[in-house]
């Protein structure tokens, strides 16, 4: 029962009011979403000034999935859910830990901070999320830029939290809120990249959001349970059984880490199975790559073509760079009209000649059952390393060339398209259950890497943590052609003893 005088004030969405709920006991201001995968959740008012941002709420018109819609009709839940869930999980992770181990001395601002960091560690996505690193790589002929979301990402959370929501924040300090100094606002950052070089007394502070070391952290643990649900397959692993039992002890590194109770090694290891499951079955799903091949590609043909809001060209490699570089309000602003549908519907609907050949691979994506301009998949070659791609291309195009003779090796290298299919762990050929601090119940300080545990669970499955393919795709929908790609493909694996299922 609460407890006199004390209330709960809940955010009404019809009545744009703060309203009193006598059923608890916190005197806190929230504003509270209903969420279809952690049911209601609620955010502190400057978790809400931020949220109400123009930057924020751009996240509504990202698709969390990229182009898996087209697979799994369902996959079309975005951005702005995903990092609400993450904001909501970041706080509950934090309040467990404060709870069960008081000696921690995890402040309010503290739990503030990997709050905020989980809300706004998405911010800097570009259309279609991931997808867009892969496009600025691939249009970026000067200088093929590494592009990461998570620069941008604290590009905004500077100019939001400095500068565009200052007066706000000072409203909420008269009002006796906690709000962010510039310290909190640098810590911030350090959790959205998960990097910790200094402070191993709160190292397990920068395992919350994006944690460096296994890859067990509260995004992760969101997404996979968000995106099982939209696209309609089981999520086989509990966050709550891992939330409650976890507990911050100081390892053999003098670092302060989150580790799990022993009895919860078969819901981690069921973790890293549902992301390897979630990759081959959705993300990396064949279909998902061919369409997302055939997106990059128009794009990349009309990158320089499109026309923004006032009518001007705009580059959408020098936007994004230019925001990355900048961070200033200008640049940003730009940054923030890439969304899908703007990008997607300009080409799609357009009627100019010059961006004729992009729009005709997005109407081939949208009805690929009736055209004939959907690439082709013609075969899938085992790989050792992603790095194989350019000397598989270049093996594929010599011999249709001088063998075959159908084209110029040239024009070959632009009709065959090889997309990289990787499927691994979250560390590549490495094991992540190896980076992660086990505790038993009758030794609760004392951290043991997992991989030295009497337990033959963890290892069970799979031999081989990664496994990298390349899909061999073409645009020439010539029979010929394609019997000539095919018979390149079968040649080049029986004489490098490459195979595939």
């Amino acid at each position: 029962m609460a407890k006199k005088g004390l209330h709960r004030f809940v955010y009404s969405h019809s009545s744009k009011k703060f309203k009193k709920n006598t059923d608890s006991g916190l005197n806190v201001m929230d504003k509270v979403f209903c969420d279809p995968v952690h049911g209601q959740i609620s955010f502190p008012p400057l978790c809400v000034e931020i949220i109400d941002t123009f930057l924020f709420q751009r996240l509504r018109h990202i698709k969390q999935l990229g182009f898996v819609s087209y697979v799994y009709p369902g996959g079309v839940n975005t951005r702005f859910e995903h990092s609400l869930g993450v904001g909501f999980l970041a706080r509950k992770f934090m309040n467990c830990l404060k709870l069960q181990q008081p000696e921690l001395e995890i402040t309010e601002k503290q739990i503030l901070c990997v709050e905020v960091a989980g809300l706004c560690h998405d911010l800097g996505h570009g259309p279609f999320s991931h997808f867009w690193e892969k496009f600025i790589h691939r249009a970026d002929h000067k200088e093929k830029v590494v592009f990461k979301h998570e620069d941008l990402s604290l590009q905004m959370v500077d100019y939001l939290l400095k500068d565009k929501l200052k007066q706000r924040f000072e409203k909420l300090k008269k009002q006796g809120e906690e709000i962010l100094s510039e310290n909190d606002i640098e810590f911030i950052k350090k959790l959205i990249l998960g990097k910790n070089e200094e402070d191993s007394d709160h190292h397990f502070l920068y395992q919350i959001i994006n944690n460096e070391d296994s890859g067990l952290d509260v995004d992760k643990w969101d997404y996979f349970m968000r995106d099982c649900h939209y696209v309609g397959l089981k999520c086989n692993f509990d966050y709550n059984r891992l939330i409650f039992n976890a507990r911050v002890i100081r390892a053999e590194d003098g670092k302060q880490h989150i580790c799990f109770r022993d009895k919860a090694i078969h819901n981690i290891s069921d973790m890293f199975k549902t992301r390897s499951d979630l990759h081959t079955a959705v993300y990396q799903h064949k279909k998902v790559l061919i369409v997302e091949r055939m997106m990059t590609d128009a794009l990349v043909m009309a990158f320089d073509k499109l026309s923004g809001p006032d009518g001007d060209k705009m580059n959408l490699v020098e936007i994004t760079k230019a925001a990355v570089k900048d961070g200033g309000y200008e640049a940003l602003e730009k940054y923030a009209i890439l969304i899908d549908s703007v990008l997607f519907y300009e080409i799609r609907n357009s009627k100019r000649p010059d961006l004729l050949e992009s729009k005709k691979l997005l109407v081939a994506v949208e009805e690929r059952s009736s055209t004939n301009n959907f690439y082709k998949l013609v075969d899938v070659l085992d790989a050792d390393n992603t790095d194989q791609k350019k000397n598989y291309k270049d093996y594929i195009c010599e011999q249709l060339s001088k063998i075959h003779g159908l084209i110029p090796n040239k024009e070959c290298h632009q009709l065959v398209k090889l997309e990289t299919m990787d499927i691994h762990w979250g560390k590549k050929e490495l094991n992540p259950l190896d980076y992660i601090f086990i505790f038993e119940k009758h030794h609760p300080n004392q951290a043991v890497p997992l991989s030295k545990m009497k337990t033959d669970a963890i290892y069970a499955i799979p031999e081989k943590y990664r496994h990298i393919k390349f899909l061999v795709l073409t645009s020439k929908m010539e029979n010929e052609f394609i019997d000539a790609l095919r018979n390149v493909c079968k040649r080049m694996k029986k004489e490098s003893k490459i195979y595939t299922e």
